[in-house]
């Protein structure tokens, strides 16, 4: 007996087509709730935006050291304003329909804060559960481009503070050679 199925909107996952609720991520299907875009752009823009300003502005600052330290301040801000984005997606699409089986806002909060590079794709995979559209490679992407952005910037800032730093040792050891 061959039965009739259907994708539940919220995980994706195979169920019957007359099921009420999903069995794979709980959510209740028998009045679908059609959440909006969210905070998707905001997410994955974020990154994307800090990433190229520290590559253009940042990286050609004069000063070496305050561009470290405007380096770093970018970095928190980054990683920040997206579990900040990444908290109120989860908690809109929560209080829209509650799933008992998915991770809260604030766990995403302080997983995102604690270790950014695993916990940004992997919530970009994880949105499906909350009933957005999944962008798994999208947020590989982003992390990779902000990750190599920021090492790029700060290994620029430190070559030229170290030219100086160079210049002013190799004088040191000439005079020291000299009997200085």
């Amino acid at each position: 007996m061959d039965k009739e199925t259907k994708s539940c909107h919220f995980c994706g996952e195979e169920i019957l087509a007359v099921a009420q609720k999903c069995k794979h991520c709980g959510s209740s299907l028998d009045s679908p709730v059609k959440l909006s875009k969210g905070f998707g752009g905001s997410i994955l823009g974020t990154p994307i935006i800090i990433g190229l300003l520290a590559l253009v502005i940042v990286s050609g600052l004069p000063d070496s050291q305050a561009g470290l330290l405007l380096t770093n301040t970018m970095i928190f801000l980054c990683i920040g304003l997206t579990a900040i984005f990444i908290a109120l997606e989860v908690r809109k699409a929560r209080s829209l329909q509650p799933a008992p089986a998915s991770t809260g806002p604030f766990i995403w909060f302080i997983a995102t804060c604690l270790i950014w590079g695993i916990a940004y794709p992997f919530y970009a995979w994880k949105r499906q559960e909350y009933g957005y559209r999944k962008r798994l490679w999208s947020g590989l992407c982003v992390t990779l481009f902000f990750v190599i952005s920021m090492a790029t910037t700060i290994a620029l800032l430190e070559e030229r503070s170290n030219t100086p730093q160079q210049q002013f040792r190799d004088l040191i050891n000439e005079m020291e050679l000299e009997g200085w």
